[in-house]
């Protein structure tokens, strides 16, 4: 897949297109500091020079043999939250790419990352941004899981197990994507770092595997769209 990066704070990074944002602010592919400098960024960006930083992205990358499945935007710049409507730009170029969007056309997934009903006036916007993306054609994830709790909520393993388990056990019809951030440990980084262990963990384990294959859950990758006929 590609990760489209467009820039969303101030710092050294360069973009791969030629057209910058006024003011230092623009595109790029790296992440800083300040965010009321994240905040002038987003604001100073034009829509033409999004869409030119997605084209140099994709080209940067396809130039050298990496077929790209999908997009996402790990930042959600493209995603519409910063009040810009870069969405319809990302949307576009899907379009055009065939490439299936990681979005979520399910409200659950926000209800579960601020732990609450998310409140109207959010799921009205979320159902603009999705049917966007419909009425362009682009595939987007039914749901999307991941555990937003720290480390004091969560206390230890089985907590964080049950979390993942029971989202095996009760995931919707379509595609859902679980996603994680799991890695070793390291002796300087204890606290919420202890996340991402148990992460690794789990997901070594097999159980999720397990619950899947219990659960008659297919397991796919973003091929499934194009499978499916859904770009």
């Amino acid at each position: 897949g590609s990760e489209m990066c467009i820039r969303d704070r101030i710092d050294r990074g360069k973009p791969l297109g030629r057209a910058h944002a006024h003011d230092g602010g623009g595109l790029g592919v790296r992440r800083a500091h300040r965010d009321a400098e994240h905040a002038r960024d987003q604001q100073a960006a034009r829509r033409r020079d999004v869409r030119a930083e997605l084209e140099a992205q994709y080209n940067f990358i396809s130039s050298r043999g990496v077929e790209v499945d999908h997009a996402d935007n790990h930042c959600a710049t493209l995603y519409g939250i910063n009040g810009r409507r870069f969405y319809i730009d990302a949307y576009n170029f899907c379009a055009e790419h065939s490439l299936p969007y990681r979005f979520p056309k399910t409200p659950g997934f926000l209800s579960r990352q601020i732990d609450r009903e998310a409140p109207g006036v959010i799921k009205c916007f979320q159902k603009i941004i999705v049917g966007a993306g419909e009425r362009r054609g682009v595939g987007l994830l039914d749901d999307l899981v991941s555990n937003p709790w720290s480390m004091d909520r969560i206390k230890d393993y089985d907590t964080l197990r049950k979390y993942y388990l029971d989202a095996v056990e009760n995931c919707i019809d379509g595609v859902t994507e679980i996603f994680m951030h799991p890695a070793y440990p390291i002796d300087d980084k204890p606290g919420e770092w202890t996340k991402r262990v148990y992460e690794l963990r789990l997901l070594q384990s097999g159980d999720l595997l397990e619950a899947a294959r219990r659960n008659n859950i297919e397991l796919v990758s973003w091929s499934v769209f194009r499978d499916l006929g859904k770009i």
